[in-house]
């Protein structure tokens, strides 16, 4: 008799091995290539093995983004302060820069189903929250956060513009602090 919590154990590990095939087809190929085909020869699946733990490859993007934004609000949680959680989430993306050009172009669109919205949305919240628990009214943090993923976004070409995505950062933290953004 097959034991349910060793069928259990078996369905996550084969739904973080597709997880671990999407990220690494996506970090070689980009979006485009990131297909249920490439996502199931890089997991050793069949591509319709795939769709028993996912319904398409949108729902596979949306459950990475969910990961990597709720790394990115533990590590902001672990931080402390405003600015040390601020440069905590600029690091995490600055470290990984295929998560990072997820974010990009996955945060925009909404996901594909009803749940994954929630699920990146409450995502989302989480990553506020540290924010907000510091003391940081609702507009600074969103503003906050923004403009630490603007940096993200334009941390290639900052240099050639002569400056430093912390340094700019730390400017705006000073700037928002000293202006009262807080509740």
């Amino acid at each position: 008799m097959f034991n349910m919590s060793r069928q259990i154990d078996l369905h996550d590990h084969k739904r973080e091995a597709i997880l671990v095939a999407a990220r690494a087809v996506f970090a070689t190929g980009g979006l485009a290539a990131t297909t249920i085909r490439a996502i199931a020869a890089r997991a050793g699946y069949t591509p319709g093995a795939i769709y028993i733990y996912y319904p398409g490859r949108d729902a596979i993007l949306a459950d990475l983004l969910a990961r990597s934004l709720g790394e990115a609000a533990r590590a902001v949680k672990a931080a402390g302060g405003p600015a040390a959680a601020a440069h905590a989430l600029h690091s995490h993306y600055a470290a990984r820069p295929d998560e990072a050009r997820l974010l990009f172009q996955l945060l925009p669109a909404a996901a594909p189903t009803p749940a994954g919205e929630r699920q990146i949305t409450g995502r989302l919240i989480a990553l506020l929250t540290p924010f907000r628990d510091l003391g940081l009214a609702d507009a600074a943090a969103i503003t906050l956060l923004a403009q630490v993923l603007g940096l993200l976004l334009l941390d290639a070409r900052l240099g050639t513009l002569r400056q430093d995505g912390p340094a700019l950062l730390d400017r705006h933290l000073n700037h928002l602090l000293q202006t009262g953004f807080r509740e």
